[in-house]
């Protein structure tokens, strides 16, 4: 039904033959690690901190084991033991050299290392990516505004038309000032190597400053490329409904993608306002109190507060200002212009998928998952569609609200293996986001890994409600919805040594869940709305698997409230 990866570890060559011969039905990289490695963020400056996370067995006396390599000196050697959920996380900010670090983590001395990289540049470099990053993301908004106005322009004129239309034309105007904000940016970050250059004492003072804006700058490029995608988006030929209900869901994400650009001038802000709080030199976080400097740069330091905010109050003002004009003018456009043309039925729904895989002998359940996604449907119409068959056009839009795992892998296809010894496992689950909110297709829709935006179209007609699922325009991120489960097996085959292993297996997405249903419902009044509403239950047996499928609907014209 789908793909699948195993990975062990080695204990000698007999152990790699016996793990082959037991475990025919995977596909086998038996070189794979025992643990897994991730590291955030891959680009920090200089003195910066990574976070070093992955998942391992928690073995008695056998920790994570994991090597730092700097560009240049000797390798660092860190344990971390994993928790009961078998995840492991550490701190590491031993980076004072720029370049390239390789990192690298087993379990055990003898478990096979998963391996990673992170770089390291100087402060220079880093800040002038940042500022860069931040440019572009803010291009990117005013070109997406000026795509969402070309949007309004083409819906057939009327009052409402006008009115979203001389919002839109200020707002574009206002818009334009947005990239010029990186300039500021940049003198915060010259404030802070200035202070940095006469007084590198100071440095435990301003590092965290720079963690913060290290982990921004990755995040910037996953955003960054979600607002690419909008805007090329942005150009598909849609009816006066889909755009006009997709121009109030991109402004939506433009005052998300503002709000986010602004956050390097908000840490700053912060910074600035921590400063200003009446304190000692002791109670600064981090600063070097034996140096001969210190209460000359403490002064110093405190001094920086009301220089930084001076640089970023204004254009932190003006790009949180921004945002919320936009959702001014996404609820007009809703109020006014939306209804003006158009109709649509909408609300939430739910489903779930629990499946279960078979061995081929006894069909036992060797493993299993399930997931449970929820959202919201949309099923737009023009008000002025005339015949028996209207056409609808929409989306399901949601995120994963639960994944479920496990697996009896050792105890069926793998007895043979473990016979007269023991096998410990952790099986882990990729968390979900339900915090994420479907509500259109906001920002922090468009960036969540298990968010979801499948186009429906259909038609209403004698009293009922037809659509089919088309592609979807994103759905979960494959790597991120991913089971793990991480092992031990010590038996008389492995002379009584520990083998530790990891092995990966993948969940459907959101569209695989909801394709297993048919959308035809009949339309009922309820009160002064049009509704339709389903609790439908599917089970899909097929060779080697079967699955139970649970979808719970309701929309209504106008909402569901």
């Amino acid at each position: 039904m789908s793909k699948y990866r195993f990975m062990a570890t080695s204990c000698s060559l007999g152990c790699i033959l016996i793990l082959a011969i037991a475990l025919p039905a995977f596909a086998q990289d038996t070189s794979g690690p025992s643990v897994t490695l991730e590291v955030s963020p891959r680009t920090i400056s200089v003195n910066g901190a990574v976070t070093l996370s992955g998942l391992g067995y928690s073995q008695p006396g056998a920790p994570v084991i994991i090597t730092v390599a700097p560009p240049a000196g000797a390798r660092v050697t860190l344990n971390a033991m994993p928790s009961t959920a078998g995840q492991y996380s550490l701190h590491f900010r031993q980076t004072r050299l720029p370049g390239s670090y390789a990192v690298s983590a087993r379990l055990g001395p003898k478990g096979n290392p998963a391996q990673a990289t992170f770089i390291v540049r100087q402060v220079a470099q880093t800040s002038q990516d940042i500022i860069t990053n931040q440019k572009a993301l803010a291009t990117d908004i005013v070109r997406l505004t000026d795509d969402i106005k070309r949007a309004v322009d083409s819906i057939p004129d009327s009052p409402a038309r006008t009115q979203t239309q001389s919002k839109l034309d200020s707002l574009a105007t206002r818009m334009q000032q947005v990239p010029q904000q990186s300039a500021y940016l940049s003198k915060a970050l010259a404030l802070f190597a200035d202070l940095q250059a006469r007084h590198p004492e100071t440095t435990p003072v301003l590092q965290p400053t720079y963690d913060k804006l290290d982990i921004w700058n990755e995040q910037a490029r996953q955003h960054k490329e979600a607002l690419d995608k909008e805007i090329a988006d942005s150009t598909r030929k849609l009816g006066h409904c889909d755009s006009i209900d997709q121009t109030i869901e991109r402004l939506n994400a433009v005052s998300g993608a503002l709000n986010f650009a602004a956050m390097p001038l908000q840490i700053f802000d912060a910074f600035a306002n921590d400063l200003a709080a009446p304190r000692i030199a002791s109670k600064i976080p981090g600063l070097d109190q034996t140096g001969a400097n210190t209460q000359f740069a403490v002064t110093e330091v405190i001094k920086l507060g009301p220089a930084v905010t001076s640089v970023v109050e204004g254009p932190f003002g003006l790009m949180t200002t921004l945002a919320s004009m936009v959702v001014d003018v996404a609820t007009q456009a809703q109020q006014n212009l939306f209804s003006q043309y158009c109709q649509k039925f909408e609300g939430p729904f739910s489903a779930t998928m629990v499946a279960h895989f078979l061995t081929s002998d006894k069909q036992e359940e060797w493993w299993g998952f399930s997931v449970s996604i929820a959202g919201k449907l949309t099923l737009r119409y023009p008000k002025d569609a005339a015949g028996r068959a209207v056409a609808l056009s929409g989306q399901f839009v949601g995120a994963a609200t639960h994944f479920g795992y496990r697996q009896n892998f050792w105890h069926t296809s793998g007895a043979k293996l473990i016979r007269g010894g023991t096998v410990k496992t952790i099986d882990i689950a990729p968390v979900a986001t339900p915090n994420v909110s479907w509500e259109g297709r906001g920002w922090s829709n468009l960036t969540s890994p298990t968010s979801f935006d499948i186009p429906v179209s259909g038609q209403l007609a004698d009293g009922r409600i037809s659509f089919k699922l088309e592609d979807a325009r994103s759905d979960f991120n494959d790597t991120y919805t991913t089971a793990h489960t991480v092992y031990v097996v010590m038996t008389p085959l492995t002379l009584g040594l520990p083998v530790w292993g990891h092995f990966t297996l993948p969940y459907k997405n959101a569209h695989f869940v909801l394709q297993h249903f048919v959308f035809d419902y009949p339309v009922k009044q309820s009160g002064k709305s049009m509704v339709i509403e389903k609790n439908d239950v599917q089970d899909r047996p097929a060779a080697g698997n079967k699955a139970h499928y649970t979808l719970t609907l309701k929309a209504c014209n106008p909402g569901c409230g």
